[in-house]
């Protein structure tokens, strides 16, 4: 396992074979990090996925965005979660935020993706592509758009908010 407590840019960094990588500053990407088997990152900082970078998870990988926790995505790339292999997992207990420069039209690209925090789309569509189990909020501010393509979502108890399409 390894914490950072403060700020931490991250590259290409390489993550595998299990155990955790825990987060609670600011980390930003500079570069494409990738989360490789058994890995689990727990953040409960802000996390700024921006340029063309986004977070690659491969075979069982898990992302867990804590309460607390903040995901900015101003990314270009089209998937700023992108996974393969054997089923990775997003699951937001925070605030994930799709703001204004990132792709016009995002998804993840991964196996499982759980809400019981906040989903903001500020700003282009977000295509919501796997399977997954809601209790949180989805906001879509105006004139952004957020649509389930494809998977099986249920949403248990969860709340719409704000007067872009669904």
């Amino acid at each position: 396992s390894l914490t950072a407590n403060g700020a931490v840019t991250l590259g290409g960094t390489n993550f595998t074979g299990g155990g955790s990588f825990n987060t609670s500053g600011t980390t930003t990407l500079n570069g494409s990090p990738s989360f490789n088997g058994a890995v689990t990152w727990n953040n409960s900082g802000t996390v700024d996925i921006g340029g063309g970078d986004r977070i690659l998870m491969y075979n069982g990988a898990v992302l867990n965005n804590l309460a607390g926790g903040i995901i900015n995505d101003t990314t270009t790339a089209a998937s700023p979660l992108e996974g393969n292999g054997t089923p990775s997992t997003f699951v937001n207990t925070g605030n994930f935020n799709k703001n204004a420069g990132s792709a016009a039209t995002q998804s993840f690209s991964i196996n499982a993706f759980a809400n019981s925090g906040s989903f903001n789309v500020n700003a282009g569509s977000f295509q919501l592509t796997s399977g997954g189990t809601d209790t949180g909020t989805y906001t879509i501010g105006a004139g952004p758009t957020l649509a389930v393509t494809a998977g099986t979502r249920s949403f248990n108890g969860t709340g719409f908010a704000g007067s872009g399409a669904l």
